[in-house]
C-alpha cells in the first residue's frame, strides 16, 4: 500500500496559516506583523528551514510545512534545489510574461485545488496559461 501526504494540503491547512491559508500573503511571514496568524508561534520551537533562521520572519510550528521535510532527515538538495529555482524562475520572468486567459481563471484556481504532488506540483485542470514574450523599449542612455 502506498501512503503519500499531501504537502500541499498541509501548506494550505487554516489550522497552520489561518483561514486565509489559500491566499498568497506574504505579510503572513513578516515578524513584525503581530497580527499575522503566525505570530502566535512567536517563542515556541518553529520549523527550521532556509530564511527561517532570522528574527524577521515568522516561523511556522513543525510539521506545517513539507515542502523538503524538516529536521536531522530533511532533504540533502534542499539548498540546491532553492537556488536553482530562484535561477530558473528568474530567468524566465525576465524574458516572459505569464498570465492566465482571460476567462480561465477559475479553471486555474480549480486545478490548483486538484493538485497533488508526487515529486512537485501537479495542477489537474483545464484551465489554459500562456507565457508571452516581453517586449523591451530600447532607452537612449546619456
Amino acid at each position: 500500500m502506498n501512503i503519500v501526504l499531501s504537502s500541499t494540503s498541509v501548506s494550505l491547512s487554516p489550522t497552520h496559516y489561518g483561514t486565509d491559508a489559500h491566499r498568497f500573503l506574504p505579510q503572513r511571514w513578516d515578524a513584525r506583523d503581530n497580527s499575522a496568524f503566525l505570530a502566535r508561534n512567536k517563542g515556541k520551537a518553529g520549523m527550521m528551514a532556509a530564511g527561517l533562521e532570522h528574527k524577521t520572519v515568522h516561523k511556522p510550528q513543525r510539521g506545517a510545512w513539507l515542502g523538503f521535510s524538516d529536521g536531522e532527515r530533511m532533504c540533502i538538495g534542499r539548498k540546491f534545489a532553492q537556488v536553482v529555482f530562484v535561477a530558473v524562475v528568474a530567468v524566465v520572468v525576465r524574458e516572459f510574461e505569464v498570465f492566465v486567459e482571460p476567462g480561465e481563471e477559475e479553471e486555474v484556481r480549480k486545478g490548483m485545488e486538484r493538485g497533488w504532488a508526487m515529486i512537485t506540483l501537479q495542477a489537474r485542470g483545464e484551465g489554459k496559461v500562456r507565457f508571452r514574450r516581453r517586449r523591451y523599449r530600447e532607452v537612449e542612455l546619456g
